[in-house]
């Protein structure tokens, strides 16, 4: 299941502002989702699942720049409102040549060390998560909240406060409180860049190359200042710890743009009895960042949670937790949003305590652009008033 976004930001009610719609697509006109556009004033916005967006500025003529990590970049001047229809080319992609010694694991080592100078550097961010889990066919919970945040490059989020909520779970389901730790765990390029062994250790730089194998498998933008080195990385043994996957590595700046791939996590932390046993479990993620003053910062998580579960020695079961969220505005917030953050990130139980809000809230959200599936889902939830902890769906008026 994926989720679409149709993106605003928000300014005060005394500015004059002006929309921009529009849609980004490639040359074979497919839409290209999560492209960045941003104005030179700091304004901007993502692309949903359609490759739409909409914009808000505040004055004409204004110049945008449509970027994303696999394709060309380009500027357009806009001098009045109308709607949008662009076109991206892919970005060229180059056979690597022949670097003197391990050029790829270089350049991996290079991007750790990258995000741990840039841990000084804070940003202030609002975001929006979901999170809907799938039991064999049955549909078993569904979390949706608006957040502000405060986050690094190196160390992800270090403060939320939600601002609307709701949760909400069926009877009987796999309950896992510490998912949304484990997405937030995920935001910074930093963790997917520290290494495990095969007990769940955290790997030194120097043993990386005894554990895994890095091949730089092209370049994106070749001999440019925006060359993206394509990194594939493979375990040399499969653990319940390891990670396959790519690195997207902007090498003009060692900032990481993309990770994509899987990644194991050790069965031992979850219970283990006849009635119920942990076979398998992973994390296949889809994580950008997009560069501001050439640190790495969170743009979006495309996360599936993969549980292969046994039930009384004979029932076989996948459990699916599909997350995704989305940053939608960055940079220094027009009120007291930033005095309000906490020190720390909240408990789970406290985060989906907040404001629940109107059904008619989150229907006509122009943050939220639903597939027909996924209203589907929500109806059916919305329907029975499933309770989770103390938070219910408000009633329909």
């Amino acid at each position: 299941m994926k989720l679409s976004f149709l993106l605003l930001l928000p300014f005060s009610i005394f500015c004059q502002t002006y929309t921009l719609t529009g849609s980004v697509k490639d040359t074979a006109n497919s839409p290209v989702p999560l492209a960045n556009i941003f104005t030179s004033t700091g304004e901007g916005t993502l692309t949903n699942e359609n490759g739409e967006f909409i914009l808000k500025v505040n004055a004409f003529p204004v110049q945008i720049k449509i970027s994303h990590v696999s394709f060309q970049a380009i500027s357009l001047k806009i001098s009045e409102e109308k709607a949008l229809n662009i076109v991206l080319r892919e970005s060229i992609k180059t056979l690597p040549e022949a670097k003197v010694g391990n050029y790829a694991l270089e350049l991996i080592k290079k991007a750790t060390d990258k995000t741990r100078q840039d841990s000084i550097y804070s940003h202030f961010g609002r975001g929006f998560y979901r999170r809907i889990q799938k039991e064999g066919n049955k549909y078993t919970l569904l979390q949706e909240i608006f957040f502000d945040s405060k986050f690094s490059s190196a160390f992800g989020f270090e403060a939320i406060l939600p601002t609307a909520s709701r949760y909400t779970f069926h009877d009987g389901n796999v309950e896992n409180k510490f998912m949304f730790f484990s997405t937030l765990r995920h935001s910074s390029p930093g963790p997917p860049l520290r290494f495990l062994n095969d007990k769940g250790e955290l790997l030194p730089l120097k043993d990386y190359p005894k554990f895994y194998t890095f091949e730089v498998e092209n370049f994106i933008n070749h001999d440019t200042p925006n060359e993206i080195a394509v990194i594939l990385c493979k375990p040399k043994d499969k653990s319940d710890f390891s990670f396959e996957g790519r690195f997207y590595i902007r090498t003009y700046t060692n900032g990481v743009l993309r990770i994509k791939g899987r990644a194991y996590t050790g069965k031992e932390n979850y219970t283990k009895n006849f009635w119920f046993k942990v076979k398998e479990a992973y994390f296949d993620f889809d994580i950008n960042y997009l560069e501001k003053e050439e640190h790495s910062v969170l743009s979006g998580i495309e996360l599936d949670y993969v549980l292969n579960v046994q039930y009384a020695s004979s029932v076989n079961r996948p459990i699916v937790e599909h997350v995704s969220l989305v940053m939608y505005d960055f940079g220094v917030p027009k009120d007291d949003s930033e005095k309000k953050l906490k020190a720390t990130v909240m408990q789970e139980d406290q985060l989906f305590a907040t404001t629940q809000e109107s059904t008619e809230f989150w229907q006509n959200n122009p943050i939220i652009k639903r597939t027909p599936l996924e209203d589907e889902v929500i109806k059916a939830f919305e329907k029975k008033k499933k309770k989770g902890g103390n938070m219910v769906f408000p009633a329909q008026k």
